[in-house]
């Protein structure tokens, strides 16, 4: 009796160590597929080959979301960053759609799209000038259209932003010398020396 009593609790402890097994293989079958926190195309995969290793983090894949928030990213020099200021209002160009600009005359200008500056870097980039991302203007001004929904990430764009105000012989003076664009003072600052 002792030893079929013995027997019964180690076939017990063999079956608790199989239950055991088999739930650690469900949950390493549930780690083959990989799922991105939102939906997109697979842009780009970084890991290439059947059955490497992944660990806890790494990157996997580069994705582009199905339902982009576009933004037009330009670089503007730094001595003409202190003119730009959020919500500008900017004219894009973007490459594939034929446009005619007039300087000074934004609402003569076809094939150009209303924009406004939505972010300025604080510090500049690697080639030192200044990100600046600009967004669809909202409201969209009338007689423009919105922008095209061909547009895909990474094409090619031209923007003018309109810039604060300055006298002319201060813009001249300041091209040919190198010096602060701006005149006034900043908010809660001292005047540019």
């Amino acid at each position: 009796m002792g030893s079929a009593l013995s027997s019964k609790a180690s076939a017990q402890g063999d079956i608790s160590r199989l239950r055991n097994e088999i739930a650690n293989i469900d949950v390493r079958r549930g780690l083959y597929v990989v799922r991105a926190p939102q939906d997109g195309f697979i842009v780009k995969t970084l890991k290439a080959g059947i059955g490497e290793t992944i660990k806890e983090g790494e990157s996997v894949a580069t994705l582009q979301s199905k339902k982009p928030l576009l933004a037009a990213e330009i670089y503007v020099n730094a001595m003409d960053v202190p003119l730009i200021g959020l919500e500008n209002d900017t004219r894009l160009q973007f490459d594939g759609w034929p446009s005619i600009q007039f300087s000074g005359w934004p609402s003569v200008a076809v094939g150009t799209f209303a924009g406004s500056v939505t972010v300025i870097d604080k510090v500049s980039s690697q080639n030192g000038k200044y990100r600046v991302l600009i967004r669809p203007a909202n409201p969209v001004p009338e007689g423009d259209d919105d922008w095209p929904i061909q547009l895909r990430v990474g094409s090619g764009v031209y923007a003018r932003i309109i810039l604060g105000p300055v006298p002319v012989w201060y813009e001249i003076w300041r091209q040919l010398n190198g010096f602060p664009p701006s005149l006034e003072q900043e908010q809660g600052g001292h005047a540019l020396d």
